[in-house]
């Protein structure tokens, strides 16, 4: 009988034990090409809208434009900051990766972790000068694992929208 391959989730476990990551976390692929599909879908609705009302209203003014196109970079800016893997090694420093930056935090610099309302979306941790946003599931064992081992590291660290059943690695 052949050998299996290992499951996606299972190699990335395997790639953060080699690296001396405890844990590591990377969003579901599908997860991050749906998010950016419906933020395309709705950068080309805006403009679609937008420039046809424009049009229509004969809008000449550079101002009026500046304020469309501003808004819509900021929110691809935004959303290019939302951190899609997260590992975090023995000592319990973090790693957060997105498509714009990466952050190395410690343990210490996270005040307040907030969960989603619903059963997916984005894990909040508040620090000291911004806060980081991770997609993810927060019932996905790794993303509980990391809850967990920050939770024993850090006792004074506020959790909110988020029971018991979470800190269970």
């Amino acid at each position: 009988m052949g050998r299996v391959k290992p499951k996606r989730e299972e190699r990335r476990q395997a790639a953060a034990r080699r690296q001396g990551s405890s844990y590591a976390y990377c969003a579901p692929r599908w997860a991050m090409v749906g998010f950016y599909a419906v933020l395309l879908a709705w950068t080309v609705a805006c403009a679609i809208l937008l420039g046809s009302k424009a049009l229509a209203a004969n809008w000449g003014s550079f101002f009026q434009w500046f304020m469309i196109f501003f808004v819509v970079a900021y929110t691809w800016y935004f959303s290019a900051g939302i951190f899609y893997k997260l590992s975090m090694d023995r000592e319990g420093n973090m790693r957060f990766t997105s498509l714009r930056r990466v952050v190395e935090l410690g343990p210490d610099d996270v005040f307040m972790v907030e969960g989603p309302h619903l059963p997916l979306g984005f894990l909040r941790f508040r620090l000291a000068r911004e806060k980081a946003y991770l997609m993810c599931s927060p019932r996905n064992q790794q993303v509980r694992g990391v809850l967990a081992r920050l939770r024993q590291l850090n006792p004074e660290l506020k959790f909110k929208n988020l029971t018991v059943e979470y800190f269970r690695p």
